[in-house]
């Protein structure tokens, strides 16, 4: 879980994270670190047939929580009509960290590139 401030983006240290399951019972519990990040341990074994669903996370005096179910960016006003062919050759793939940035921001990604057949290309012009 990684936890930033929305005023400065900074990490936020000592944040109380508690992930429930879909069977609403508290599955996990941890406490940000000074990179604003906390490891919550999740056995399936342990908690079978149940999945994490929500996170909360509190301070003194700030609250805030993120339903898995309901996080998802509407795309309905841009182009997704699917695949278009393209004559290099190459598929390109590009994975950003998030999918909301502020203007002004960095912004780091990954790109990967792949045969039409998916495969690693041997030579990339």
């Amino acid at each position: 879980m990684f936890t930033n401030s929305i005023k400065s983006a900074d990490a936020v240290d000592g944040v109380n994270i508690s992930v429930y399951g879909t069977n609403n019972q508290l599955i996990g519990t941890g406490a940000t670190n000074k990179e604003g990040v906390a490891e919550i341990p999740y056995s399936k074994k342990e908690f079978s047939g149940f999945k994490p669903a929500m996170v909360i996370a509190k301070t003194a005096d700030d609250f805030n929580y993120l339903p898995f179910n309901n996080t998802r960016v509407n795309t309905s006003r841009f182009e997704v009509g699917g695949k278009r062919n393209n004559p290099s050759g190459f598929d390109a793939f590009v994975y950003a960290e998030r999918d909301v940035y502020r203007p002004g921001e960095q912004i780091n990604f990954l790109l990967s590139f792949v045969t039409h057949n998916g495969k690693t290309p041997e030579t990339f012009p």
